[in-house]
């Protein structure tokens, strides 16, 4: 359910300390055309003039005693629109530049991005997207994103979607044109509305942010605009699609009305996952590796004899245990298969379309919305764990085998203290739905989990630790993982300065699998933050490789200056 929506924009056009050169004249206009466009989508703007010949101080005040007086809930939506100049100092905090801010005193003059969360998400918001038309937009976003992340917490661990989004009009190092972006949002919403159709009811943000590059691109500017997300379940509800229609009669056939619970899950974890990307909206095709673990799972999962055994692919955060059990979903859907190029991949590692009966990712689930979606996909009717698995039993012993994936369970819940390390709701689902599951004749079940949950599954599972020497992925795996994201051949949108160069490619993809050692999370952040740079590394300088980040810690340094951050494996959105 969503309540209020309101809308804030906070526009700084005049500086008083910079030449005439930078102030920024287009930003009353876009400010106005912002808030007309949000109006249209049934938001209230507050605090009209908010920035103009604001200090930072009094920003705040307003902002907090707007927040105090509304007293935002839960259901509440709330964007804020901030249109003027934006500094990072030394990488470590953003800045929203006010009238009287001065350069060489930020901290005392300006408003630091960190501080609009913190202001509105005191209380009960769950539901903000802060959009920074600004230099350097993004790394806002994600400075803003880590703050949220340490400091707010689930109060409604069944909402449909919960979520702090940060749309940035700049990547770390654009700089953005005055009033660009204002332009290309308003074609972008109209662009995204025609591609969603009836059956989605908002708008996908990922979806947005492409259309606005596309405008970019078409207009021959090198900004581009970036996505950044903290604590999102479900779609962002933000945008409602003027087109939604609600009560659609099916699709057409029985398969669609088997999928429909499943397709989010798909679309938003599983698929990208297969692919080795974060959003759905991404186009790479990066998945690589993995040999040993798909080809004795697609050997476990097609064998006509079943051993009475589940599985569990677990690891410590960042090894790639969701990529695995994403690649085994989503080449079970004959229509996102359609999707994957499987030329050159290992025949053993690939399973039949229609091998997988039923897929959960399991975070920021409950027990009942597991079961609940369990029981959708496999047309059963069952009002809790009991029912569902006597159901499984009956199902069980009528034939082909019934194959379950339940990811992320380690991440069911909320994300409060309660469920924290694998305790709460992780247990309970472990306990009184996956356990007893796996001993269901009938039944092959593939659970993906961190280390903490592998004992409390029992010995009915055989363990496939992707820590582990045998598992492990390999340094040529996450070479070529690299190479791909370096490479960026997919994704025509993308500026790389690895374009072309694939012999450079790989030789920087090296040092990175190098040190990535096995962690594909390592050599993920650590890729896109080298293809974003202006130029390539220069591999002649002696011990280039040492200027590598030397370890996760440090990699995600690099990442979260330019994306939102995910105190969760899968990060993102």
């Amino acid at each position: 359910m969503v309540g209020r929506r309101f809308f804030v924009a906070l526009g700084s056009s005049r500086y008083r300390h910079l030449a005439e050169d930078e102030q920024l004249h287009s930003v009353p206009s876009d400010v106005r055309a912002t808030r007309e466009l949000f109006a249209s989508f049934g938001y209230e703007p507050v605090l009209p003039g908010l920035g103009e010949y604001d200090g930072s101080q009094q920003i705040r005040q307003k902002l907090s005693h707007w927040s105090e007086d509304t007293a935002l809930t839960a259901d509440d939506v709330v964007v804020v629109y901030f249109a003027g100049h934006g500094s990072v100092e030394e990488r470590d905090r953003h800045y929203l530049l006010c009238w009287d801010s001065r350069d060489g005193d930020l901290a005392t003059t300006a408003l630091a991005t960190e501080d609009l969360v913190r202001i509105l998400c005191r209380g009960n918001l769950r539901h903000l997207l802060l959009i920074l038309d600004t230099c350097a937009g993004s790394a806002g976003g994600a400075e803003a994103s880590a703050v949220a992340l340490r400091t707010i917490a689930y109060r409604n661990a069944d909402a449909d979607s919960t979520g702090l989004w940060f749309l940035g009009s700049a990547r770390r190092k654009d700089v953005a044109e005055d009033g660009a972006f204002v332009a290309a949002l308003t074609e972008a919403v109209e662009t995204t509305t025609g591609r969603t159709g009836q059956r989605q009811q908002y708008l996908d943000l990922t979806e947005l942010v492409k259309a606005v590059n596309e405008r970019f691109e078409a207009d021959g500017l090198g900004q581009r605009a970036e996505l950044a997300c903290g604590l999102v379940t479900g779609l962002a509800p933000f945008l409602p699609n003027t087109g939604y229609t609600d009560e659609l009669p099916p699709i057409g056939t029985d398969l669609e009305v088997q999928r429909r619970v499943a397709l989010r899950d798909l679309t938003e974890h599983f698929g990208p996952r297969s692919r080795g990307v974060e959003f759905e909206s991404e186009q790479g095709l990066y998945f690589s590796g993995r040999g040993r673990v798909l080809s004795e799972l697609v050997l476990w999962l097609t064998s006509d004899h079943g051993d009475g055994r589940g599985r569990v692919v677990t690891g410590s955060p960042g090894c790639g245990k969701s990529a695995v059990l994403g690649r085994i979903v989503a080449l079970s859907d004959s229509r996102y298969r359609d999707r994957l190029d499987l030329a050159g991949v290992e025949p053993a590692t690939v399973v039949p379309a229609g091998c997988v009966t039923a897929a959960v990712h399991a975070r920021h689930k409950r027990l009942e919305e597991v079961v609940e979606r369990l029981a959708t996909a496999l047309e059963v009717e069952a009002d809790g764990a009991a029912a569902l698995l006597q159901e499984l039993t009956r199902k069980g012993r009528q034939g082909a085998p019934l194959v379950i994936v339940v990811d992320a369970v380690d991440e069911a819940g909320s994300d409060t203290a309660a469920d924290a390390g694998g305790h709460g709701e992780p247990r309970r689902i472990t306990r009184e739905l996956l356990r007893p599951m796996s001993e269901i004749q009938g039944v092959r079940l593939l659970v993906g989990t961190r280390h903490e949950l592998v004992g409390p599954l029992g010995p009915t599972f055989v363990c496939m630790d992707l820590d582990q020497s045998q598992y492990r992925a390999s340094v040529d795996d996450v070479t070529g993982y690299v190479t791909r994201v370096l490479l960026a051949s997919e994704e025509a949108e993308v500026r790389t300065p690895y374009r072309g160069l694939r012999d450079l490619a790989r030789t920087v993809a090296r040092g990175v699998a190098e040190k990535a050692a096995g962690v594909y999370l390592y050599a993920r952040t650590t890729a896109r933050t080298l293809r974003s740079d202006v130029t390539p590394v220069d591999i002649s300088r002696p011990r280039w490789a040492d200027k590598l980040p030397s370890e996760v810690g440090e990699a995600f340094d690099d990442y979260l200056a330019r994306f939102g951050p995910d105190e969760h494996e899968s990060a993102a959105c």
